[in-house]
């Protein structure tokens, strides 16, 4: 009888039941499936959601650069010891880069918690590095698909080839890298679509028109001067301009280094808020 007991699920007479804890589930090896598909999701989406992501800023570049041709023309000859448009191309460039990335991430954000669907990604088999990987990537990857059809686009004005290669991809590699990270955590803080535009309205918009991108800061008296370096964009465009044209308005070391660090900084911050799932977990 009491085999008979034990074959239905019920512990046998004068035997303890079996004692069952649980425990979260560790997933040991990385998920790289998952991370490769959360990765195409983002970048598929940009192009299917938002019309027009990849050629409206080439549009909007090309567009500025002939304004300031015919509006400007040679009335200003060369600054920094180039000519203007020259100066200006690599700015443009970054900027859009950067700022794509940034919007990448953060309309992904409230784009999701709006439909619902971020439940799908933080209640996936993913870890917070792995969903933080697969945005900051996706985003990247964005971001240089905008990157790269603005500078075409401006080859004609003066935007040539890099004059040194390495610090050109470290610098755009890096600046999407740190703007994502930045639009992850700006998205994870809004609910709404006002907050995350105000957001990008009243930092972003204006650390990029104050970066130096269409101005040399040695024209400037202090202490503009000082408040510029203290503007992390500003070294992300002077390390870009460095690594196109070899002109700087600061010293490469100190801009690649605030960069880094910036990066570092934004990644601990996002990786701890992915992590608690931050407004996005009831």
């Amino acid at each position: 009888m009491a085999v008979a007991r034990a074959s239905r699920g019920q512990p046998a007479r004068g035997r303890a039941a079996p004692r069952v804890t649980l425990a979260a589930r560790r997933i040991s090896r990385f998920n790289t499936l998952g991370v490769a598909t959360l990765i195409w999701r983002q970048v598929i989406a940009e192009f299917l959601v938002f019309k027009l992501v990849l050629l409206g800023p080439a549009l909007q570049a090309l567009l500025f650069a002939v304004v300031i041709s015919l509006a400007v023309g040679s009335r200003i000859a060369e600054v920094g010891g180039l000519p203007f448009l020259e100066f200006l191309a690599p700015g443009l460039v970054i900027a859009a880069a950067v700022q794509r990335s940034f919007e990448s991430t953060a309309f992904s954000m409230v784009h999701e918690k709006l439909e619902g669907t971020i439940a799908d990604v933080f209640g996936a088999p993913l870890s917070a590095i792995e969903i933080l990987i697969g945005y900051t990537v996706g985003a990247t990857v964005t971001g240089l698909c905008i990157g790269l059809p603005v500078w075409l686009v401006l080859v004609p004005f003066g935007a040539g080839l890099p004059q040194d290669a390495g610090a050109m991809l470290y610098f755009v590699l890096t600046g999407c890298v740190t703007l994502a990270l930045f639009g992850l955590i700006a998205g994870m803080q809004s609910h709404r679509w006002d907050s995350l535009s105000a957001k990008e309205t009243f930092i972003l918009t204006p650390l990029l028109l104050l970066s130096g991108s269409f101005f040399s800061i040695a024209a400037l008296e202090e202490p503009f001067r000082t408040l510029m370096m203290a503007n992390p964009i500003f070294h992300l465009v002077n390390g870009f301009r460095y690594a196109m044209t070899g002109y700087a308005d600061a010293p490469v070391w100190i801009s690649a280094a605030v960069v880094g660090l910036l990066a570092a900084a934004l990644f601990l911050v996002a990786i701890r808020l992915v992590a608690i799932g931050y407004k996005v977990k009831a």
